[in-house]
């Protein structure tokens, strides 16, 4: 009986998690292969480490939706650090590196923002924040109709719903 209350449990737990990966290259864009790759979640301090393979690829999966400090070192190149790295729910977060030479003791702090731009794959998502979420007002408590605060998605017209916010949702993409 135990079994049983906690499946449900453990299902809905299985999509509330996103990835942190990246490349790990030097100054002249030749990938560099074990290099110590270490995410931190800000919140917790639990402190998560990998190495990046033959490729120059690393890759946490199963990340906590929090805010991380992502740190790479290898021997001989200066510890570059990005210091808030936001990992989203069902999201993929690309950090890559740029390894200088350098000594050990000498770190580079990158503090940029991701940019606009997802090449990761071709979806299209957003995370709704449960602030915002309480927010909007849901006067028919169909959750479908949230899809329609992501860019691109329109109602889609037919004489069963009118726009009167029922029925399906389509996507309007250029070129579609």
């Amino acid at each position: 009986m135990v079994i049983v209350c906690l499946c449900p449990y453990a299902g809905a737990q299985i999509g509330a998690v996103g990835q942190i990966r990246g490349e790990v290259r030097d100054q002249t864009g030749a990938v560099i292969t074990g290099a110590e790759v270490r995410a931190r979640n800000l919140d917790t301090g639990v402190t998560r480490t990998g190495v990046s393979n033959d490729s120059g690829y690393y890759l946490f999966p199963g990340i906590d939706p929090r805010v991380y400090e992502v740190q790479c070192s290898k021997a001989g190149c200066r510890t570059a650090i990005r210091p808030r790295i936001v990992a989203q729910t069902q999201q993929i977060s690309s950090v890559d590196f740029t390894l200088t030479v350098g000594q050990a003791r000498e770190v580079v702090t990158v503090d940029a923002r991701e940019g606009l731009l997802k090449t990761e794959d071709a979806n299209l998502s957003v995370v709704v924040g449960e602030k915002r979420l309480e927010e909007i007002p849901l006067p028919t408590r169909y959750v479908a109709q949230l899809t329609a605060l992501e860019a691109g998605v329109a109602p889609l017209r037919t004489p069963q719903n009118r726009f009167e916010g029922s029925g399906f949702l389509q996507s309007h993409l250029p070129g579609n």
